[in-house]
């Protein structure tokens, strides 16, 4: 049941009394220094609510360092690692190792062609095939409004039996 509360306060007043005065994610009581912050045991961004049984009161730097994440069988969850910049290098590596110059990795390539060099097929969005908007059959050639989907790309063939093709 979620209550509604007039201030920080009083929600801090009802959590020191059920829980006592120390952070609940370390031992230690607070001081003037290191104040209660009220946390979400469940994360908001993770479906939490502010239902007094998924508050608790914790430090700032305990709070900030738990972050959006939770307790899984009161473990809390490991956090999500950030990839250095020798690791951003590296892939960024990979991927220019990787490019075919002769097709520019399928961009140059016409439908149904593949690249002799990288056996790669053409991409979904070849840049022989592409026109601008008032040019653009949506169906053999493509315009960036094909690409973002504002048209939906048709086969050729059905102008063909159309008979507008």
């Amino acid at each position: 049941m979620q209550v509604k509360f007039n201030s920080r306060q009083e929600i801090v007043d009802i959590l020191r009394k059920r829980d006592g005065f120390a952070c609940y994610l370390c031992p230690e009581p607070y001081t003037e220094e290191l104040g209660p912050t009220i946390d979400h045991v469940k994360p908001l961004s993770k479906g939490g609510t502010w239902d007094l049984d998924n508050l608790k009161l914790a430090h700032r730097k305990c709070n900030q360092e738990k972050g959006d994440r939770e307790f899984i069988n009161g473990v809390l969850e490991p956090k999500n690692r950030r990839i250095g910049y020798r690791e951003r290098k590296q892939s960024k590596q990979q991927v220019l190792d990787a490019f075919c110059e002769l097709c520019y990795s399928g961009r140059l390539l016409l439908p149904e062609e593949v690249c002799p060099e990288c056996d790669r097929e053409a991409v979904a969005f070849p840049w022989t095939l592409k026109k601008e908007p008032k040019n653009c059959d949506h169906s053999t050639f493509w315009c960036w409004i094909c690409s973002i989907g504002v048209y939906e790309r048709k086969p050729a063939i059905l102008d063909i039996i159309a008979g507008d093709g």
